[in-house]
């Protein structure tokens, strides 16, 4: 039973992400779709069956759709549109069974009385929702996974120069010198590249002590997925350059390449230009990430913002 409960439940999601699709451009589409169920299931399951079938239906899509203020008007008009329904047949409310079997009428004859006055109320009920609804238009409410997807996706987030990929973060240390900015990013990096997701490739590579510019090559575990039976992982390579002024520090970082292991003894390398750039991992309207780049983009921003955030912690004597 509790299969059968979540296989109907996922049937009524997928119904109501489409009925959301279909209405995203006025809520009078939407409102309209909803009471038309009610109208007509009203003639043939009665008015209080087709309310008991469709409302609770109406209910779980609009909470799906972030639309509760429309909630209790939509249900208004679904009662209305089943009483009116129900009347064109003998069988669609209690009333018309009495009067059916009191006039002797035929099924056909009774439905032909009705049928003016039952399309004359759908008609007036379709005019109503028109003016109440006017040009309201309805957007479907962003999933958990858009939503969270939001800072991968801004104007910038993977910046390009010069056709690379390449971030950069300048940060005022007020009060500091160029010497004393360059003792604490060359003692941060020396423990950097001996962290424990660091490989052996990771090192500082150039020390300029005249100009104050140290540069480090970074090779790293950059975990994608990790549980007891599997792990899903890259090994990220990149440089930082980091150029120390009075009161100001410069940190690059720039050359990405990925060392994917997409099958046993398979390793592919990809640059960050071929992943993770707006034109590689996001579709033509901007509103997604998308396969195989997603997983790297928000892999790799995350860890840019981590490394940035440790750095400035150094430089600030706040790093614990």
């Amino acid at each position: 039973t509790g299969l059968l409960e979540k296989l109907v439940k996922n049937k009524h999601l997928m119904l109501g992400i489409k009925i959301i699709t279909i209405a995203s451009l006025a809520i009078v589409t939407l409102v309209i779709l909803f009471y038309v169920g009610c109208f007509f299931f009203a003639m043939f399951i009665t008015n209080d069956v087709s309310l008991i079938t469709f409302v609770p239906f109406t209910i779980e899509v609009l909470l799906m759709a972030d639309q509760k203020k429309y909630l209790i008007p939509i249900i208004v008009l679904q009662t209305i549109a089943a009483n009116l329904g129900s009347m064109l047949t003998p069988i669609g409310n209690p009333h018309n069974l009495y009067l059916y079997d009191l006039s002797g009428m035929k099924p056909l004859e009774f439905i032909g009385m009705m049928l003016p006055y039952s399309l004359l109320a759908f008609v007036l009920l379709v005019v109503i929702t028109c003016i109440v609804t006017g040009n309201t238009t309805l957007k479907p409410a962003k999933t958990k996974k858009a939503i969270a997807d939001e800072k991968y996706m801004v104007k910038n987030a993977v910046p390009e120069v010069d056709g690379k990929v390449e971030w950069v973060m300048d940060f005022d240390v007020p009060g500091s010198t160029a010497q004393s900015n360059y003792d604490k990013m060359l003692a941060f990096l020396n423990d950097f590249v001996k962290e424990k997701n660091q490989l052996e490739e990771s090192n500082v590579s150039i020390v300029n002590k005249q100009e104050y510019k140290i540069a480090a090559s970074i090779r790293e575990w950059l975990v994608f997925n990790s549980n007891f039976f599997s792990i899903d992982r890259t090994q990220f390579q990149y440089t930082l350059l980091v150029e120390c002024f009075d009161n100001h520090v410069n940190v690059t970082m720039s050359r990405l390449k990925y060392f994917y292991d997409e099958r046993p003894n398979k390793t592919t390398v990809f640059k960050a230009e071929e992943l993770i750039i707006d034109k590689e991992a996001m579709n033509k309207a901007r509103t997604k990430l998308v396969r195989p780049g997603a997983k790297f983009r928000r892999k790799t921003i995350d860890r840019k913002d981590e490394v940035f955030d440790k750095i400035k912690a150094c430089l600030t004597g706040n790093n614990g």
